[in-house]
């Protein structure tokens, strides 16, 4: 059964911010959503946690990384962690365009010929999966994405309140990777400048 992550990041004045349960607002994401249309914030969904498992492979390949704000359940940002964590996304950022292997490397995946398709109320039937034409097989691993094409939707990448793409709506993309670090990049700078604090927390539902 498929179930659904969502993250919530707002700023806020730091008195405000501390006074706050980060995952509060995500109890009902579309409220928090609605409810914060005229604030600063950043809004993300996703099938199963393709969006924060992606980008939980990638840290794990990049230096420095394993304590990015966005791979705990809730954080609240203020002061010298603020500006830590708008530093941090800026590095990790720095480094994709870099080193886009990295990339290539974390979203690799165990090739794997067929799989099993369940119903209700129906037995089990073999499929055989099919991969994009410009993947790679390469000693048992499909290789989904290559260094020109990392580099390509992360240029293309902007930030947004809500980033993920029309033709995305499960939120598995790449290039929905791309535009929520960007997004989150430019709202900690933001608050940053503005003196605020920024809440964040994640929820995961059915």
């Amino acid at each position: 059964m498929s179930w659904y992550s969502y993250t919530f990041a707002f700023s806020a004045p730091c008195e405000l911010a501390l006074q706050q349960e980060p995952n509060e607002a995500l109890r009902h994401p579309h409220e928090a959503l609605r409810d914060r249309a005229n604030d600063d914030f950043v809004y993300s969904h996703s099938r199963n946690g393709a969006l924060l498992a992606t980008v939980r492979r990638i840290c794990a390949l990049v230096p420095k990384m394993d304590r990015l704000y966005l791979l705990d359940d809730a954080r609240t940002l203020h002061g010298s962690s603020l500006r830590e964590a708008a530093a941090q996304l800026d590095a990790l950022l720095a480094y994709v365009a870099q080193v886009p292997g990295v990339v290539v490397e974390a979203t690799k995946a165990p090739y794997v010929r067929f799989t099993e398709i369940f119903g209700v109320g129906i037995p089990p039937m073999s499929a055989e999966i099919i991969y994009s034409k410009t993947a790679t097989v390469r000693d048992g691993w499909v290789y989904e994405h290559t260094e020109a094409e990392v580099l390509s939707l992360l240029n293309a990448a902007a930030d947004s309140h809500d980033p993920c793409l029309p033709n995305d709506e499960e939120g598995e993309s790449l290039a929905y990777v791309f535009a929520y670090l960007k997004s989150h990049r430019a709202l900690l700078e933001r608050a940053v400048r503005a003196g605020l604090a920024v809440v964040f927390g994640e929820l995961n539902s059915h």
